[in-house]
C-alpha cells in the first residue's frame, strides 16, 4: 500500500510547488511586494467582511484580534479546552489571562460550562470551529453578547465554512484564520484577521503596522517547505523519502508548525513578522482552489460516515454541521496504540487532539489549563483520532482506511 498522510502539507498539489520553486529564485519578490493587499482583497470577497488584515501566522492575528477588541492586562478571555496552544498563547501573549471551558460531544464549547465560568473579569469569548462548522456555535456566541463579551471566532479548521448561511468568522465581532501548513489552505506559515467593525478595522491596522519585515532567510526556508514535503511524499514508499523525512528534522531545513518555546508560553520570532509577499502569493493561489478543495472534503466525510459501521467506535453527528471536515475525527478505545498500528502498516492518521491542548509536550501550568476544570475534554483526547479528508486522499485510499480501521478497533 502506498503511504497515506493526514499531514505534511495535505493541500499541496504540483502547481503550488511551481510557484514555491518560481519564487525561490525570484529573490526580489521574497518579502515586499503587493500579494498581501491582493489577499487580503479576495478574504474580504470571499467572506463579505469590508476589513481584511493578514498577518504571518494565525496566532499573530489572533494576539492582533485580541487587542483590537480591546482586551487589558488580567482580562479573562474564555476559550475551550481540546484545542492548539497557539490559542492560549495569543491571550497569554497579550497579557491576558485564559479561561478554559469544557467541551462537548461535538467537539465545541460548552454552553453550560460557559455560563458557569463567565466571571465579571470576562471581556472576549473566543469560540472555535472545530474540525468545520456547527449551527450551535450560534448558542455559544448568543450566551457571550448576552454578557457583553466581544466574540472572536476561531476559524483555524473552518475558511470557506457556513453556518445557516453565513461565512465562518461573520458570526462574531472578529474573525481569525490560519494558514498553516495543514489548515484549511496552506502558505505554510500565514493568517488574517477579518470583521465588519470600523472601530476594530482600525485597531487591527495599528497592530499590522508594528510588525517587522520576516528575514530572507526564514521567507526561504518556508518556500523550501513544499519542496521538500513533495519530494518527501512521493518518495515515502522508497528509502529515500524517509531518509529524506529525516535528515530534515535532524537539520531543522523545515520549520516546525509548533516551536519547543510554544509549549512553554513563550512566543516564537515570526510572531512579530508581517506576512511576506511570497507566503501571500502561496496564499493567493491556493484560495482559489478553495472550493474545489472543500467539494473534495465533503465527498470524503460523506464516504467515511456511510462506510465507518462499528460499535467500537464514535462517529462525528453530521447534522448541523458544514459536512466539508477538515478532518474527519473519531473516537475509540486505545487511540495512542491504534496510530502507532496505522503508522507501521504506513497509514499516518491525525493525532489532533490526544491531549486537551496540543502538541504533546505543552506545559499546562504555563498555559493556565487545569485538567480538573474540563473533564469531558480530557476524556475525549483519550480517544481522538482524526482521518484525511484532504484533496489529496482518494476514495479507494479513504477505502483502504475504512478497511484497516474496522479490522483492528
Amino acid at each position: 500500500m502506498k503511504a497515506i498522510f493526514t499531514a505534511l502539507s495535505p493541500n499541496l498539489q504540483s502547481d503550488d510547488v511551481r510557484l514555491a520553486a518560481r519564487l525561490g529564485v525570484s529573490f526580489g519578490d521574497w518579502v515586499n511586494g503587493e500579494a498581501g493587499s491582493s489577499l487580503e482583497s479576495e478574504i474580504r470577497k470571499l467572506t463579505g467582511a469590508t476589513c481584511a488584515a493578514v498577518f504571518a501566522s494565525g496566532r499573530s492575528a489572533m494576539s492582533a484580534a485580541l487587542r483590537a477588541a480591546g482586551v487589558q492586562p488580567g482580562d479573562e478571555v474564555l476559550l475551550q479546552a481540546y484545542t492548539c496552544v497557539a490559542v492560549p498563547d495569543a491571550v497569554l501573549w497579550v497579557q491576558a489571562i485564559p479561561k478554559y471551558v469544557d467541551i462537548e460531544d461535538d467537539y465545541l464549547m460548552s454552553a453550560k460550562d460557559l455560563q458557569a465560568k463567565i466571571t465579571s473579569r470576562a471581556r472576549i469569548l473566543i469560540v472555535q470551529h472545530t474540525f468545520s462548522s456547527r449551527e450551535r456555535v450560534l448558542e455559544l456566541i448568543k450566551i457571550g453578547r448576552s454578557h457583553g463579551l466581544v466574540i472572536i471566532e476561531d476559524c483555524a479548521h473552518a475558511l470557506g465554512s457556513r453556518v445557516k448561511g453565513l461565512q465562518a468568522g461573520m458570526l462574531g465581532d472578529i474573525g481569525v484564520f490560519s494558514f498553516g501548513r495543514d489548515k484549511v489552505l496552506s502558505s505554510v506559515f500565514g493568517g488574517a484577521a477579518i470583521t465588519c467593525s470600523q472601530t476594530y478595522a482600525d485597531k487591527l491596522r495599528i497592530e499590522q503596522g508594528k510588525l517587522v519585515p520576516p528575514p530572507r532567510a526564514w521567507v526561504f526556508q518556508q518556500l523550501m517547505h513544499p519542496l521538500l514535503t513533495w519530494v518527501i511524499r512521493a518518495t515515502y514508499d522508497l528509502i529515500v523519502g524517509r531518509i529524506l523525512l529525516s535528515l530534515t528534522r535532524k537539520f531543522k531545513l523545515l520549520s516546525r508548525p509548533v516551536e519547543p518555546q510554544e509549549k512553554r508560553g513563550i512566543p516564537p520570532s515570526f510572531f512579530q513578522y508581517r506576512i511576506s509577499n511570497a507566503l501571500a502569493v502561496l496564499a493567493i493561489n491556493q484560495l482559489r482552489k478553495l472550493e474545489s478543495f472543500r467539494g473534495h472534503r465533503e465527498r470524503i466525510t460523506r464516504y467515511y460516515d456511510k462506510s465507518l459501521f462499528s460499535d467500537k467506535l464514535i462517529k462525528p453527528i453530521l447534522q448541523g454541521a458544514d459536512p466539508a471536515f477538515l478532518r474527519y475525527p473519531i473516537q475509540v478505545a486505545k487511540a495512542k496504540a491504534l496510530l502507532a498500528a496505522a503508522a507501521r502498516d504506513k497509514i499516518f492518521l491525525g493525532d489532533w487532539y490526544q491531549q486537551s491542548i496540543a502538541p504533546e509536550g505543552v506545559e499546562y501550568p504555563r498555559v493556565n489549563y487545569d485538567r480538573a476544570l474540563c473533564p469531558k475534554s480530557e476524556l475525549m483526547t483519550s480517544g481522538s483520532l482524526n482521518l484525511p479528508t484532504h484533496i489529496g486522499i482518494t476514495e479507494s485510499q479513504a477505502a483502504d482506511i475504512v478497511k484497516w480501521l474496522l479490522a483492528h478497533i
